[in-house]
């Protein structure tokens, strides 16, 4: 024959004298009651199950063990460790990952601190990641710019030239002084310059036909623009039309896209 719990309603022989499940006193007048601990424990007041005295929290279902009034009129306290209940050999207790405290074997809940056993282990056991420091880079070393060397001219032979920039090419000028033409020669229309560029892709480079004019006095060459098409240009400076500059050794003329460097 059997008795049913009347406070959980869990089939229980009919000699017990408190619920397996709840642990409700199963004698008339005490029913719904928690049981009484054996000596030295004490009982957790949700379920009945035993706990050690001191505890904080019920080892079974982590409900908290100390009365409210109680509580509320001692002060605060350091954690207190739970007593090893006495006949249980200390190898059977297991500590709390979260605070060490001592727990009965099977406990669900810390005692002490209330936290999950299962929980707290997991967490001790994960390892914190290695911070490794990256060493900082060495700047690297700035470089003054160096100034481009600039090209000295041949030194003076004594005989004037046109060298052509692209190809090298030499030009002989007159030595004469006087006026001389440069242009691109055109017999048909009776145009024969002292210096021809025809032979220098002249007329694909803006050539003229009567371009520009060299006029050599007393050993100094100067050029001037004849108003050509394409205009001329020394050193990268216009000329203005029919205006006679010097020329030194070295320097740059162009006439059109023709370049040419002068040396004397």
């Amino acid at each position: 024959m059997s008795i049913i719990c009347p406070n959980c309603s869990t089939e229980l022989p009919d000699d017990a004298v408190f619920c397996d499940q709840c642990g409700s006193s199963l004698s008339a007048g005490g029913l719904g009651a928690a049981p009484s601990a054996p000596a030295g424990e004490i009982a957790c007041p949700q379920c009945g199950a035993p706990a050690i005295p001191g505890e904080a929290f019920c080892d079974s279902c982590g409900a908290p063990l100390e009365e409210p009034e109680v509580a509320a009129a001692l002060p605060t306290a350091e954690p207190v460790p739970a007593t090893e209940p006495s006949g249980a050999p200390s190898h059977d207790l297991i500590h709390c990952p979260s605070c060490g405290a001592d727990n009965l074997p099977g406990s669900t809940f810390c005692s002490n601190c209330g936290i999950a056993m299962e929980q707290a282990a997991e967490a001790e056991a994960l390892p914190e990641p290695e911070v490794t420091e990256e060493a900082e880079p060495e700047p690297a070393e700035e470089l003054e710019p160096q100034p481009a060397a600039a090209e000295e001219p041949p030194s003076p032979t004594g005989q004037r030239r046109f060298v052509i920039r692209d190809t090298g090419a030499e030009i002989i000028l007159p030595a004469e002084e006087g006026e001389h033409i440069i242009g691109r020669e055109d017999p048909v229309s009776n145009v024969f310059p002292a210096v021809d560029m025809n032979p220098h892709d002249g007329e694909a480079l803006g050539v003229s036909r009567h371009h520009a004019q060299l006029t050599i006095e007393a050993g100094i060459v100067f050029i001037q623009d004849l108003d050509s098409t394409n205009f001329t240009f020394v050193n990268r400076k216009k000329l203005a039309p029919r205006t006679p500059t010097a020329l030194s050794n070295g320097d740059e003329v162009r006439l059109g896209k023709l370049v040419m460097t002068f040396l004397e």
